[in-house]
């Protein structure tokens, strides 16, 4: 007798014989499905087993426990041809297609990244399936009985809520590849999750295309069994080749507890062969607390075997770190330790040292650079755990998601672990990693990490202590050198006299004079400027003064104003690191012979003021030159005749650019008039009244120059 056709008549539990004997066998027609189910036991087996992303691997474990039921159905119903046994084992395989969705969907969401804005939605899916289970393992609301299809297997013919449950599969999953429509999320792998994700949703919806068999639509036999195969293959073959899990190595606590969970099971259904229901249940209660035990025993031996090497380990990080004092030790010593920990390799740590990022520690051949962007930092603070790269798909990112991802791909790590120390960021670890973290190493580089923090904020706060103690000698220094320039100098020197009027500016600034007596009857006379204005200006100030009076003895007899500048330029180019720039004039005053040479490095130089029957004649003393320090060296001299009553009058910029409270300059022009009219009578007061000039014109205006003026006359 051939396969009944479509017409055939709907068989409902109620009408079946209890007194048949239900009968099982092998066909080819089961084949299939019991391929199915081995595929979706192993998929659960291995994402159980496997260490690595936890979200991603519950999600599996979920789809594969959910689906083997009915893979197991239907292999039972297509070898029997039992119509009450059959509608028995429909109704218990086909009660959790709703949780299948719901595991899909946990797989979808942690993988494209998306869990933490919509763990409501994967809750309530849950709820929803739990429901459904309820109603399709008791009612015939879902499964209203089977028939057979026109190649003789037995299948469910539809009840009232039939669409209802696959549609909620359907919509549970749908809502997934919605989802990750436009996710693009990274994997060092390489996989494309986007592809991955919708390629499992379609080929689960694929799935129950059967259930238009169920409404006697369409079809001959149940062909779910293809893309459920494909779609485990899939499934296992991105854990097992393209790193899903993002890890790798068997859980031994898993394997434990699985272990534990046979074993228990194995004897509970011995113990309920063999005995009546009262002991059962007994043996139950004590079978399930001996388990707990085992299995929280097995967490505490495998958790402790893991932590005791390490913590011996740590200690002496922590004995290291605080002996060395160093920045570089505390990075090199991190690197060391996780390297031989096994939690990382090619580690890169980076610190806060006198308030700025610095590499601590870098492998050969690895970028030092730290991109940093202000939203992330606060993020590493508020979140200051060890940071696993694969579990930023799962972690509360909210909308800093995508700036996290893209920090965290840009700096190619699989381990991170900011340093924090109360409330501040002091530094940085990033290394790479082939297995996902279990947690007791996370407990291992949190203990190094925060030894770590604490040693860089002590050697951070030590360099500080040292820094303003030198500051504090800098500034007894630097105000020295104001106090001994602020008053006015008055000196004779080889038939001269030299009188100096100086202001110094709101802050302490650079200008320095200095005159020597040459042999011969001659005078060095040089005056100069620091570029910029605080404790370092003054402090390059003295260092150059110094060194003029240490070139003119050098140079004796043979001394020349550009062979002065010479020696000094190296001089600046050596001092402070070379950061500073110095603007000089030299001029050697010879009233013996006659004349006045001078040369110049960048400054503004003065005036030869030759005076005749009460009026003065100005000569300008100017020469092109660069300023000492510049890499390209260029000095300007010049040479004039020196009368017996002549003048050599120096002055600083700040003279001329004194600024009124309207902004406006001193200027050259007034102060050549004002050297006109002062130079025949003023005498040695011809520098306080042009400063006296140059103040008047400024007013109440705060001057953040030094104010100088140089005078060289016939000696008394």
């Amino acid at each position: 007798m051939g396969p009944p056709g479509r017409s055939a008549p709907l068989h409902r539990v109620s009408s079946y014989p209890r007194d048949r004997e239900a009968s099982l066998s092998v066909t080819i027609q089961a084949v299939p499905f019991f391929v199915v189910a081995v595929g979706l036991a192993t998929l659960a087996l291995v994402a159980a087993l496997r260490r690595g992303d936890l979200v991603v691997r519950l999600g599996f474990v979920m789809t594969g426990v959910t689906a083997l039921p009915w893979a197991v159905t239907m292999v039972l119903v297509g070898g029997t041809d039992d119509l009450d046994l059959a509608h028995r084992l429909c109704l218990a395989g086909y009660a959790p297609i709703p949780l299948i969705g719901s595991g899909l969907l946990m797989v979808i969401l942690a993988v494209v990244g998306r869990l933490d804005a919509h763990r409501p939605v994967l809750v309530c899916s849950v709820a929803l399936g739990l429901g459904m289970l309820a109603v399709a393992s008791t009612t015939d609301l879902v499964v209203a009985g089977v028939a057979p299809t026109p190649w003789g297997i037995l299948f469910p013919r539809a009840g009232p809520l039939f669409g209802v449950h696959i549609g909620l599969f359907a919509a549970i999953v749908g809502w997934g590849v919605w989802l990750s429509r436009r996710s693009v999320r990274w994997l060092r792998a390489g996989l494309n999750q986007e592809r991955f994700a919708v390629a499992l949703s379609v080929l689960a919806v694929l799935a129950i295309s059967d259930s238009l068999l169920a409404y006697d639509i369409g079809g001959v036999f149940p062909f779910a069994w293809l893309p459920a195969s494909v779609a485990c293959g899939l499934s296992l073959w991105a854990i097992g080749r393209q790193d899903l899990l993002r890890g790798n190595g068997l859980d031994v606590a898993v394997a434990v507890e699985l272990a534990v969970v046979v074993v228990a099971a194995t004897a509970i259904v011995v113990v309920a062969v063999t005995v009546d229901a009262s002991r059962t249940l007994l043996m139950v209660a004590i079978g399930a607390v001996a388990a707990g035990l085992m299995v929280a025993l097995g967490r505490t031996v495998v958790r402790d075997e893991a932590i005791s090497g390490a913590t011996l380990e740590v200690d002496r990080f922590v004995d290291r770190v605080v002996a060395s004092g160093e920045g570089d030790e505390v990075g090199r010593g991190l690197a060391e330790l996780l390297a031989k920990q096994r939690l990382a390799t090619a580690v890169r740590v980076w610190g806060v040292l006198d308030n700025r990022w610095a590499p601590l520690h870098i492998p050969p051949g690895m970028s030092a650079d730290l991109d940093l962007p202000d939203d992330v930092r606060a993020w590493l603070v508020s979140w200051r755990r060890t940071i696993s790269v694969g579990d930023l798909a799962t972690a509360r990112l909210g909308e800093k998601r995508d700036r996290i991802d893209e920090w965290a791909r840009k700096l190619d790590a699989d381990v991170i672990a900011p340093l924090v120390d109360g409330d501040e960021l002091v530094g940085l670890v990033a290394g790479v990693r082939d297995e996902a973290l279990r947690d007791s190493e996370r407990v291992t580089i949190d203990d190094a990490v925060l030894a770590a923090s604490r040693a860089l904020t002590v050697i951070g706060l030590t360099r500080e202590i040292e820094a303003r103690a030198e500051l504090a000698r800098e500034m007894e220094l630097a105000e020295a050198v104001r106090q001994a320039r602020s008053a006015a100098d008055v000196r004779d020197l080889a038939g001269s006299r030299v009188v100096v009027s100086y202001q110094p500016a709101s802050r302490v600034a650079g200008d320095l004079w200095s005159c020597v007596e040459l042999p011969g009857g001659r005078l060095l006379v040089l005056v100069g400027d620091v570029a910029g204005r605080g404790l370092a200006s003054a402090l390059v100030s003295a260092a150059v003064l110094g060194a003029g009076q240490v070139a003119a003895g050098l140079l004796g007899a043979g001394a020349t104003p550009e062979a002065v500048l010479e020696l000094l330029h190296d001089t600046v180019v050596e001092v402070d690191g070379g950061r500073h720039r110095v603007t000089a004039f030299a001029a050697i005053v010879d009233r013996p012979g006659g004349k006045l040479q001078f040369a110049a490095a960048g400054h503004r130089g003065g005036y030869l003021v030759k005076r005749r029957e009460g009026e003065a004649e100005l000569m300008a003393l100017i020469g092109r030159g660069t300023a000492l320090g510049e890499r390209e060296r260029v000095v300007g001299t010049g040479e004039r005749t020196l009368g017996a009553t002549d003048m050599v009058v120096l002055i600083s910029d700040g003279v001329v650019e004194n600024r009124s409270a309207a902004g406006q300059a001193w200027g050259e022009r007034r102060l050549q008039r004002a050297l006109r009219e002062l130079a025949p009578r003023a005498g040695d007061r011809l520098g306080e009244a042009l400063l006296d000039a140059t103040r008047a014109h400024a007013g109440e205006s705060v001057h953040d120059d030094d104010l100088l003026v140089v005078v060289v006359a016939p000696g008394a």
